[in-house]
């Protein structure tokens, strides 16, 4: 079985409600127990708590048949998750839905090694236009035995 590693590095996000702080929890729709998040941001340079940085990177090994495959109730979508933490539960601020077939295909016509800067925009949880998330990605090589990730 083929896999392939997607390397993501979540840059930013740019809201249009003030948030004291904020964290992105992102998985990939076809994968399970694969879940990871960004260390919490706070607004820092800006006073009004709209902009947020991370550069914070993550790694994602995924099926190559997957990725590939004509197979349409499995379109492999990268799942962004906005979310202010609170004293009891986070909040949701927005999501950003981003289909990972388009990525490779944008990713193998350009050097495989080059990573793809993406902005993307966030919508909150009506659907409306809640802001911009930036992040970079890129997909490893196919290997054939799943490897531990480190």
């Amino acid at each position: 079985m083929q896999w392939r590693r997607l390397y993501l590095t979540i840059i930013s996000a740019k809201l249009h409600l003030s948030e004291s702080a904020i964290y992105v929890k992102v998985s990939v729709s076809e994968l399970k127990g694969q879940t990871q998040r960004t260390p919490v941001a706070k607004d820092g340079d800006q006073s009004d708590g709209t902009e947020f940085s991370w550069n914070f990177p993550m790694k994602f090994e995924i099926k190559e048949e997957i990725l590939t495959g004509s197979d349409l109730d499995r379109v492999p979508f990268l799942d962004l998750k906005l979310k202010s933490p609170g004293r009891i539960r986070s909040r949701g601020v927005g999501l950003v839905k981003a289909p990972l077939r388009r990525f490779l295909l944008d990713n193998v016509s350009a050097d495989i090694s080059d990573e793809q800067e993406v902005e993307i925009q966030i919508n909150d949880y009506s659907g409306n236009h809640a802001g911009i998330l930036k992040f970079s990605y890129r997909f490893g090589p196919p290997f054939t035995n799943r490897p531990r990730m480190s």
